[in-house]
């Protein structure tokens, strides 16, 4: 602190000083594989606090990109019952009042809680906008004094930046920095966040979302906290590298290297969280018996971080399969987006994958928006494998949730709800394909169709520390 007050006394110039705040997988895939951290790197001086990079990552990662961020030492506890406790009931009046869809299908198996809820709600929304604001205040207040603020007080920042303001350790980071007025700017990391995390309990300067339709989100679900914080659209930093003429492998060098044939189609499975959906093996055995009824297929699994990877090794050796696993273990699915550093290449590999197949197939996830964004026809998996499952655990309640409502309207993918629609949809797609502007139908939930989104972030970061 005191080296940077000198150079500023001397006339030097000296570059403002950030923290950036890193607990999840898919916040760091968007900061760090998006080369929006080297860019940023290259404005600030920068310093990490993440539950995911330590001092070998962080030495990996500068060498890599050829950049010098520093890594904070400071311990992020975990929340404790009393924080647990309130912020579940916080989301439970929150989700109620708001009527949020997500939250509803969450609760489905415990309706007397919900109906509950809703009664109190209904009875007085006004006691419930008072209730909401009280426990906000509170929860901000408890949380500050989560963290222990010595561990703070060497260091001196202009601002931070929560690349997760929904998880409850950023909050408490951002609420203790607040006491020493130091500035804060949100990024908003996914499209389900604002519907399905509950509430931000931390007041941001600024507050920066994908696109218009988590912009008017946020500002009718927070109106009521009466914030001044600056909402700004900047689209999606990792969407940039989709929309970027530079490709890490070339289509002849990608099908050579996993063996396919120059003229074989390729269908492109990405699975989701197995918390989510248990029974996604089961959709890749259907994709196997597709593929073995019309030779020229071939079939690529990629299995999300939170998957079960011992769900597909009976798959491996099968011909034209190709399985692709991420770098973690089962043991670690619960923990998965607070602990796994994605591989340097995780975000290309997508890219290349998608670029190269025929047909993407995904459930319920963010994929919908990569494979339009790479202008690839999608089929939505809504059944349940070889089960016939109750709504309340089916694959079909996740494309009743609030983020998904507004992309089902645009009908850009087909859904599958059996096996036999599934080979339908596949048989006309692969052997009819259509020409079709999937870019320009998915821009209200991406923003941009060009590689702009990290330049946008920037600007808005600049505009913040002015």
């Amino acid at each position: 602190m005191t080296g940077s007050w000198q150079k500023e006394k001397s006339g030097e110039s000296v570059k403002k000083k950030v923290l950036l705040l890193i607990t999840n997988s898919f916040a760091a895939t968007n900061m760090i594989h998006s080369g929006l951290l080297k860019q940023l790197s290259d404005r600030y001086q920068i310093d990490i606090l993440s539950t995911m990079i330590g001092e070998k990552e962080m030495a990996e990662i500068n060498r890599r990109y050829d950049m010098e961020v520093g890594l904070l030492n400071v311990h992020l506890p975990p929340e404790n019952k009393t924080l647990r406790f309130l912020r579940r009931v916080e989301k439970l009046i929150f989700s109620v009042h708001f009527n949020i869809e997500t939250y509803q299908i969450k609760v489905l198996e415990m309706q007397a809680v919900f109906r509950f809820a809703a009664w109190l709600v209904r009875l007085s929304p006004a006691v419930t906008v008072f209730a909401l604001r009280f426990l906000r205040k509170l929860i901000i207040n408890i949380s500050t004094h989560h963290l222990n603020a010595a561990d703070f007080s060497a260091y001196h920042f202009d601002g931070v930046i929560s690349t997760s303001p929904l998880d409850i350790r950023e909050n408490s980071t951002v609420n203790v920095l607040a006491k020493r007025k130091i500035r804060s700017l949100a990024m908003i990391i996914s499209w389900d966040n604002l519907t399905s995390k509950g509430i931000m309990n931390a007041k941001h300067n600024y507050v920066l979302t994908w696109n218009t339709v988590m912009a008017s989100e946020f500002e009718r679900l927070y109106t009521i906290f009466k914030g001044d914080e600056k909402l700004c659209v900047t689209g999606i930093a990792r969407f940039d590298t989709y929309f970027q003429n530079s490709s890490a492998e070339s289509s002849a060098a990608f099908r050579k290297r996993l063996s396919i044939p120059p003229a074989n189609k390729i269908i492109f499975f990405a699975t989701s969280a197995w918390k989510h959906f248990h029974y996604q093996s089961d959709i890749a055995a259907d994709l196997i018996s597709y593929i073995q009824l019309h030779p020229g297929i071939d079939l690529i699994v990629r299995c999300h971080p939170a998957d079960r990877p011992k769900d597909y090794q009976a798959f491996e050796n099968l011909n034209n399969v190709h399985i692709q696993y991420c770098d973690a273990t089962d043991s670690e699915l619960d923990n998965k987006f607070y602990r796994w550093l994605p591989d340097p290449d995780f975000l290309n590999s997508l890219k290349t994958t998608l670029q190269n197949c025929d047909v993407c197939i995904q459930v319920a996830s963010t994929i919908r928006l990569d494979a339009a964004a790479c202008n690839k026809p999608v089929i939505s998996i809504a059944y349940d494998g070889r089960q016939q499952l109750p709504y309340p655990i089916s694959v079909r309640r996740l494309y009743d949730y609030s983020h998904q409502i507004p992309l089902n309207k645009l009908g850009i993918d087909k859904m599958a709800h059996s096996r036999r629609e599934l080979f339908r949809h596949l048989d006309q797609t692969l052997n009819d394909p259509q020409p079709n502007d999937y870019v320009r139908q998915v821009l209200p939930f991406i923003h941009f169709n060009e590689a702009k989104s990290v330049d946008t972030i920037l600007d808005c970061v600049q505009e913040w520390l002015r």
